[in-house]
């Protein structure tokens, strides 16, 4: 059987709902919003998804969003002893003077600062917090270290942030972060795969599945859900 990575964005938090930005924040290791409802519950569906896939460790953000998805997961792959390790470089960017704001008003409040962000992700540094191309390093060289602890044989689930997933689609596939950074969507509690039957021949097996959300499929088929800032 080929390699396996399996990449999962940690489930809707009130602060998702309300399109407030929010990356890095202090008190790790369980710090940021809790899952809300909606987002235990997606957190559930996808975990009853992936209940019979073999899974040989687990690594997730500090967040603790990402940690309760994890452990939902955890619940339903009945694998109490599953490997698992909190892995701080795999947090969200560091949003700087932003984290807390809702994303609209950011974009009115700090317009050219958007506009270099949409247009130019890699010349983007959030005041007093990350530059997106420093981000996407942090997260290429998580990567890396994950991949030189396992056999080629392993599957490994990786729960995280929308720009972290993005990130290692960037560092996987060698692609183009000002082309890709914004096309590349992921919605709460979506599933990606990418698989290896060489070391050298990364395949895109899903990307940003959420069928196991069912209703909210259904939107996103339709074209009629929101998106702003994948955090």
């Amino acid at each position: 059987m080929p390699r396996r990575l399996y990449l999962v964005r940690h489930g809707e938090t009130e602060a998702n709902r309300l399109k407030i930005l929010e990356g890095r924040v202090e008190g790790f290791p369980e710090y940021g919003s809790p899952l809300n409802n909606t987002g235990l519950s997606q957190a559930s569906l996808l975990g009853r998804a992936l209940e019979k896939v073999n899974i040989d460790h687990m690594y997730m953000s500090p967040a603790r969003r990402a940690v309760e998805t994890a452990y939902q997961i955890c619940i339903w792959n009945k694998v109490d002893n599953m490997p698992r390790s909190v892995t701080p470089s795999l947090v969200e960017i560091n949003f700087g003077v932003l984290e807390g704001l809702n994303g609209n008003k950011a974009r009115e409040k700090y317009p050219d600062f958007f506009k270099t962000y949409h247009e130019k992700p890699s010349q983007t540094v959030f005041p007093k917090g990350e530059s997106v191309v420093g981000a996407c390093n942090r997260v290429g060289l998580a990567l890396s270290k994950i991949f030189a602890a396992h056999t080629f044989s392993e599957n490994i689930l990786i729960v995280s942030h929308g720009g972290v997933m993005a990130f290692i689609f960037i560092n996987i596939f060698k692609l183009d972060l000002d082309i890709m950074f914004h096309a590349i969507r992921h919605h709460n509690c979506c599933l990606s795969i990418i698989e290896w039957e060489k070391p050298d021949n990364p395949k895109i097996v899903c990307l940003n599945d959420i069928s196991h959300l069912k209703d909210e499929h259904t939107i996103m088929i339709k074209g009629l859900m929101p998106h702003f800032l994948s955090v």
